[in-house]
């Protein structure tokens, strides 16, 4: 399925990533970046994210970069693996990806 979306023209393009910050003062000041324009069948959907998630990190890392999403998943072919860390409401949620047999 995650490849038969990437072979879409443009899916990885609808992705609309807004920076937010979080309000309150005893929490990181670290950007995070909510996620939108995830149609149900484009590789963001395919991966397992959702409208609204918000973006934490990404393999491992804080995400400087929303863009670098679009090209971890763009190489998870080749790649084989990525992990994202979400935000779905109040709840933390790591997502899983493997290409691998």
């Amino acid at each position: 399925a995650l490849e038969k979306a990437l072979a879409q023209k443009g899916s990885l393009q609808a992705l609309r990533i807004i920076e937010i910050y979080n309000p309150d003062e005893t929490t990181s000041k670290l950007p995070r970046y909510r996620l939108f324009n995830i149609a149900q069948n484009d590789p963001f959907s395919a991966v397992g994210l959702q409208n609204g998630d918000v973006l934490v990190g990404l393999n491992d890392r804080i995400v400087v970069d929303p863009n670098i999403l679009r090209e971890a998943v763009r190489l998870l072919p080749h790649d084989r693996k990525i992990e994202i860390e979400v935000q779905r409401g109040e709840v933390p949620i790591i997502i899983r990806c493997s290409t691998a047999n």
